[in-house]
C-alpha cells in the first residue's frame, strides 16, 4: 500500500495477461486436439486467484487494525506488482473509522456501484438521513474472491467480469453452493464453472457476501482462516502447466 504504480497494473489488466500468457504456454506444449484450453487456463488462473486473494486479506486486516476503510476496493484499485503480490491503491474514498466503526455519516461513499455492499447502496440514497455504514464490513464485501474466481474468458482473449455483466451474480452463486441450479442462465458465469468449489472456499464466499454487515466475516478472521491453508503458487508458469497437459494426458489414458 505504497504508491499507485504497479508493474502488472490493475487486477482487470492482470488476469487478461495471464489468461493470455498461460494460453500461448499451452499451445507451445502441443496438447491433444481435444484438450481444453478454457477448462485448463481457468484452473490455472484459480490456483493463483488464492495466493493474491492471500496477500489481499493480510493488507486489509493491517488497514483495518489502523483504522482506515478503503470503501472502493474493486479491479480497478487493487493492482499487482512485479511479484504478483496485490497492492491496494486510490484512498480517494476512504475514511477512518469512528469510535463505533461507522464511516459515511453525512456523505455520500463514492464507489464503483457494481462492487458495493448493500448497506453501502442503501446509505447513498439518503446520506443525510443515514447513520453511516460499517466501513470495516463494507471493505469485506468487496474483497472481490467472487470476481477473482468466476471471470473467464469465452471469447477471444476479453475477460468477462462476473458482477458487472450479471445483476443476480450473488443469487446465482448461493444457488451454486446450494447444488441448485434450476434457473441458471448458461451464459453466467458460475455456470461455467463446473469443478465443485472446495468446501473452504465457499464458506469464505458465504461470509463474505452476507446482506447483513454484523454477520460478515472480520479481515482478522479471514486472515486466520487463510494461513492455516497455505496458498502458494510452487512452480513458475511453465511447469504448472505442463504438469497439467500431463495430467489430462493420464486421464485420458485411464480413460481409454
Amino acid at each position: 500500500m505504497t504508491t499507485d504504480y504497479a508493474s502488472n497494473g490493475s487486477l482487470y489488466l492482470y488476469a487478461n495477461k495471464r489468461f493470455n500468457l498461460y494460453t500461448e504456454t499451452l499451445a507451445g506444449l502441443a496438447p491433444p486436439d481435444d484438450f481444453s484450453y478454457p477448462a485448463a487456463v481457468a484452473k490455472l488462473w484459480r490456483e493463483e486467484v488464492l495466493f493474491i486473494f492471500s496477500g489481499l486479506v493480510r493488507a486489509v486486516e493491517f488497514m483495518h487494525s489502523k483504522g482506515v476503510c478503503h470503501l472502493g476496493l474493486d479491479v480497478h484499485t487493487i493492482v499487482i506488482d512485479s511479484s504478483g503480490n496485490p497492492i491496494i491503491v486510490d484512498f480517494g474514498s476512504s475514511e477512518v473509522a469512528e469510535a463505533d466503526g461507522f464511516v459515511g455519516r453525512g456523505r455520500s461513499i463514492l464507489c464503483k456501484p457494481h462492487y458495493r455492499a448493500p448497506e453501502v447502496h442503501n446509505h447513498n440514497h439518503n446520506p443525510k438521513g443515514s447513520p453511516g455504514v460499517n466501513g470495516r464490513a463494507a471493505d469485506m464485501y468487496s474483497l472481490g474472491l467472487y470476481w477473482l474466481l468466476f471471470i473467464y474468458p469465452p471469447r477471444g482473449n476479453i475477460i468477462i467480469d462476473p458482477v458487472t455483466q450479471h445483476g443476480q451474480w450473488r443469487h446465482h452463486l448461493f444457488q451454486h453452493l446450494e447444488q441448485d441450479f434450476a434457473d441458471h442462465d448458461e451464459d453466467t458465469c458460475v455456470f461455467q464453472f463446473h469443478d465443485p468449489l472446495d468446501r473452504n472456499i465457499a464458506q469464505i464466499l458465504e461470509g463474505l457476501l452476507q446482506t447483513q454487515p454484523e454477520s460478515r466475516t472480520k479481515a482478522c478472521e479471514l486472515r486466520e482462516n487463510i494461513e492455516g491453508y497455505n496458498y502458494q503458487i510452487q512452480d513458475d508458469t511453465r511447469t504448472r502447466c505442463q504438469a497439467l497437459v500431463e495430467e489430462f494426458l493420464s486421464i485420458a489414458a485411464d480413460e481409454s
